[in-house]
């Protein structure tokens, strides 16, 4: 039975991620209508709030502005509540930081593929932050949320320089954060490409980028984890970390840097990683959370009448409902994928490594803000480092829901086909690797879901450039009910 936790315009369903800066949650906005209301809510610690990001709403907000151009972060807003707090459109999954522990305890490395297309989807989103005049900042992997269907989404965005001021303040989150703020303090593609190759060390690795051994070193000597044992970095791998942390010549742009990884993943065809790749892995992963969140969903939206039975404070319940918002983000994989990953198996359980300490911490997360009534995750394995200034949150009762039987409900008309428009990146045998909707199809609906899965199943002519197949982008239209 799911319970419920009133904050500001939202109620907190299931906590996602507990990390050194906040958590994140499921939430439902009370304001919305019961298709679309979901949301995603970026909660941070009191320790933040009160060292300083309290104070500065004006900053945050105006950042939103300028966020508001990049279609990454269109529909993402900070709550009216005196707690400050980032509303996302739903995008189900976890942070990388829980992505990664939860892999190692199942002795399942993240793979190779999924790590080089997970950089390759930041790098456009670095650019997008670049056309909105902000900056990545330090990029650790509880900044990264990797969706279930293989959706990478950068948390944070608005507040990352806020939290970079204050972090001298919270020595618990400095030392966790150390090994993510390496290289080049500035802004700019040597600063860009460190992070992103210190992030890539890290999902290869499954270890922080070491501060106490020479970098050339450490690339030198790591080894992959697979299931047959250790095997060396294959030499393109090596080579690319080489140049994103600055040991060899340096990318001219993030433009060059993209190509680059587009060259590494699409260069042949024993290594051809996708969206569904990823999707793969999370649904390997966390099989029982996937099912669990879809069952509680659906048990929200036959239940019309679930605010009602809330007990919120009253000036929450009597605010006129507002249209729903419509999710951002693109939902690329899709149920027919789902399905086919959902039975993969789960391994054994191993201990985390020393960066989970910053990530979730046994017994004593940071503390938010103190709320209506609080429903944490059960406390996971006792930490190795120190988090920010533990305060554990007052114990209460947590709201319950009582289940309403639902109406019945005719059956659906079918409905007639109509357009969607796409644009594809194609590679030199004509698959179609990325997907993107751009007219005809909701963001986050099922349609776009569904357009997208018809999309990846074409098969286009190669591109020739003087006699020579090339990888290109393309407009596509495909049919959709």
């Amino acid at each position: 039975m799911t319970t419920y936790t009133a904050l500001g315009s939202t109620l907190l369903a299931e906590c996602l991620a507990v990390d050194p800066f906040g958590s994140v949650h499921r939430g439902i906005e009370r304001d919305g209508s019961p298709a679309g209301r979901n949301v995603l809510v970026r909660r941070y610690h009191d320790t933040w709030l009160s060292e300083g990001l309290l104070a500065r709403h004006s900053e945050i907000r105006r950042n939103l502005i300028y966020l508001g151009s990049v279609q990454l972060f269109q529909g993402v807003h900070l709550s009216q509540d005196d707690a400050p707090h980032l509303v996302w459109p739903l995008c189900q999954g976890r942070s990388l930081a829980t992505v990664l522990r939860v892999a190692e305890e199942q002795e399942l490395p993240f793979g190779l593929d999924q790590s080089l297309f997970l950089i390759w989807v930041l790098s456009h989103h670095i650019a997008q932050l670049h056309r909105a005049k902000l900056p990545l900042g330090f990029l650790s992997p509880h900044r990264v949320w990797v969706g279930f269907d293989g959706l990478v989404e950068l948390l944070d965005a608005p507040v990352i320089t806020i939290l970079e001021d204050i972090l001298p303040n919270v020595p618990g989150a400095m030392e966790a954060m150390a090994p993510y703020r390496q290289g080049p303090h500035r802004e700019g593609i040597m600063h860009d490409a460190f992070q992103m190759g210190a992030l890539l060390f890290k999902m290869l690795f499954h270890k922080p980028l070491p501060m106490d051994i020479p970098l050339d070193h450490s690339i030198e000597t790591a080894r992959l984890q697979s299931p047959e044992g250790t095997e060396p970095l294959p030499v393109l791998i090596k080579e690319l970390l080489a140049r994103l942390l600055g040991l060899s010549r340096p990318f001219a742009d993030l433009e060059a840097l993209e190509a680059h990884l587009e060259n590494t993943m699409f260069g042949d065809d024993s290594f051809n990683p996708t969206t569904f790749g990823l999707a793969f892995t999370m649904h390997t992963l966390f099989r029982k959370e996937v099912e669990l969140e879809k069952q509680a969903m659906e048990a929200e939206r036959l239940n019309p009448r679930l605010f009602a039975l809330l007990e919120t404070p009253a000036e929450s319940l009597t605010e006129p409902l507002q249209p729903s918002r419509m999710p951002l983000f693109k939902r690329v994989a899709t149920y027919a994928a789902a399905f086919l990953v959902g039975a993969a198996a789960l391994g054994a359980w191993m201990l985390p490594s020393r960066l989970r300490a910053p990530i979730e911490t046994a017994g004593q997360p940071p503390s938010p803000r103190s709320l209506q009534a609080v429903q944490l995750p059960e406390p996971l394995h006792a930490p190795s480092e120190s988090t920010p200034v533990p305060n554990p949150l007052p114990e209460s009762q947590p709201i319950v829901v009582k289940p309403i039987s639902p109406a019945p409900q005719s059956l659906p008309l079918p409905t007639p086909t109509s357009p969607v428009k796409l644009r594809v990146f194609v590679d030199e045998k004509g698959r179609i690797r990325q997907a993107l909707v751009q007219d005809g199809a909701a963001k986050g609906s099922d349609r776009e879901a569904r357009a997208i899965e018809l999309a990846m199943g074409k098969h286009l002519p190669p591109s020739l450039e003087n006699g020579v197949a090339i990888r290109f982008w393309t407009q596509l239209t495909v049919q959709v009910k």
